[in-house]
């Protein structure tokens, strides 16, 4: 069993559109084209999916309904992302408040210094606090306690 670390899908911005064309293919048939107006680019970005990917799929196939077979773009009173004011990221940069960057060297660096500095930086975002470190890297706390004590960090 190899296990592939994947980011919350609100570090991943960059991959909500596309991801969210391909889901919107698959769930309509390859035969229709939907399109997403801007606005509604802009909300799914700006949204922080603490449900990731199963979320959006659900979100994606709402809206597909809604939809049904005589309109072809998807307008922004389709959406109905539950406590979306809630979940919405920031403004400014897209970034969290104490958003921390991570410089990988030219060379690379191995994945398991990478975990380290991400359970390092979270936790003292959190004051040491495990179950919000946790949450704000959207796994359980469990898993966090596990991963953290195999990269050291515990």
């Amino acid at each position: 069993v190899f296990l592939a670390p994947v980011p919350p899908l609100r570090l991943r911005q960059r991959d909500i559109i596309p991801l969210a064309e391909h889901l919107i293919a698959r769930l309509t048939g390859l035969n229709r084209a939907i399109r997403m107006r801007d606005d509604v680019k802009k909300t799914l970005v700006g949204y922080s999916w603490p449900g990731n990917v199963r979320e959006l799929r659900n979100e994606l196939e709402r809206v597909t309904l809604r939809l049904g077979r005589s309109r072809s773009v998807v307008e922004a009173s389709d959406l109905s992302i539950p406590g979306m004011d809630a979940h919405r990221l920031p403004a400014s940069n897209g970034r969290a408040p104490n958003a921390a960057t991570i410089t990988i060297p030219e060379g690379g660096m191995p994945l398991e210094q990478l975990e380290r500095e991400i359970f390092e930086h979270t936790l003292r975002m959190f004051d040491g606090q495990q179950t919000k470190a946790a949450k704000a890297l959207g796994m359980k706390y469990t898993t966090f306690r596990f991963r953290a004590k195999r990269v050291g960090v515990l």
